[in-house]
């Protein structure tokens, strides 16, 4: 399985800004209200930028300490939900823009999906990363114990 970390030139990172925001919108559409917050796409972008680049031409992993691209978006995700972008909704995001990038990456990680957040694993998961009751580096490793090759 391919778990390179993704290092993102500018035209993917406004992808995947916009991917956010499209999400989010969705999100809020089937469960949620919407209140634009001010800030809200400098927050996103401030994560996007802060775990998808490499700088000075160097390694993105070696720069940021992440062993593949599950530690990458764990620390994404504790991020993004703890950046609190949005007025509702940020876990909720913050767990499909995950899943996302890790299909994209080919990954499949295998839990119960349920639309309930009290038996969401992955949404609890979440929760507690950004309680601190778990660090990023202990998601990764629950990401890397459920995942499956898609390719």
């Amino acid at each position: 399985m391919k778990t390179s970390c993704l290092d993102y030139d500018q035209e993917q990172l406004d992808a995947l800004i916009s991917d956010i925001d499209t999400y989010h919108r969705k999100v809020i559409k089937d469960q949620g209200f919407n209140i634009n917050l001010p800030n809200t796409r400098a927050k996103v972008e401030s994560v996007v930028y802060s775990c998808f680049t490499s700088y000075y031409g160097g390694n993105i992993n070696d720069q940021h300490g992440y062993i593949d691209i599950f530690d990458q978006v764990s620390d994404f995700a504790y991020h993004l939900a703890a950046a609190h972008a949005y007025s509702d909704a940020n876990k909720r995001t913050t767990v499909l823009t995950m899943l996302l990038l890790l299909k994209r990456a080919k990954i499949y990680i295998n839990f119960l999906d349920s639309d309930d957040t009290t038996e969401n694993k992955l949404y609890q998961w979440i929760q507690e990363l950004v309680q601190r009751k778990r660090t990023y580096k202990q998601l990764a490793q629950e990401l890397r114990e459920h995942s499956q090759s898609l390719a």
